[in-house]
């Protein structure tokens, strides 16, 4: 089975276990915003190959489409929990950074991702860029967080 796939299936397990479902109508659009972001910021980066996806299969906009999709999954977790507080984002979005960090290492030794004209370094500060960016953008957009979708939790 292709790698990308078993990543795809991982992040919708644990979106389907993190995330009520009940809450998944109100919390859809993130999942749409990270997916379109991510073929933004990844498929422009690997079109100019600063990395490239190995064992992939079929693509979209350079990118493998599991990959690509599992970003609405991880969406709609990173909307759902994100806290209210500054202090808190500041250390959410750090927390979140370094996960996704840590995925990529992963898939580096698995040889389903390399580094061209990359480094990890350069991985982390556009992984906490993007995380702010999305943030800001949900913020803007109205998306719903845990906290407002469910105050007694």
């Amino acid at each position: 089975m292709n790698g990308w796939l078993i990543y795809l299936m991982v992040l919708g397990i644990i979106a389907l276990l993190a995330v009520p479902l009940k809450f998944w109508p109100k919390l859809w659009v993130a999942g749409v915003a990270s997916t379109l972001c991510i073929l933004l910021v990844d498929g422009t980066l690997e079109s100019l190959r600063a990395f490239q996806f190995t064992h992939s299969g079929l693509r979209i906009g350079g990118l493998p489409i599991p990959y690509w999709i599992s970003y609405f999954f991880g969406g709609i977790v990173y909307a759902y929990y994100r806290p209210t507080g500054k202090g808190l984002q500041a250390l959410y979005v750090l927390g979140f950074s370094i996960v996704l960090w840590i995925l990529e290492c992963i898939m580096i030794l698995l040889g389903l991702f390399k580094h061209v004209h990359w480094t990890l370094l350069h991985s982390i500060l556009i992984d906490i860029f993007g995380f702010l960016y999305m943030l800001c953008l949900y913020e803007w957009l109205g998306i719903a967080q845990k906290a407002t979708l469910n105050p007694s939790t």
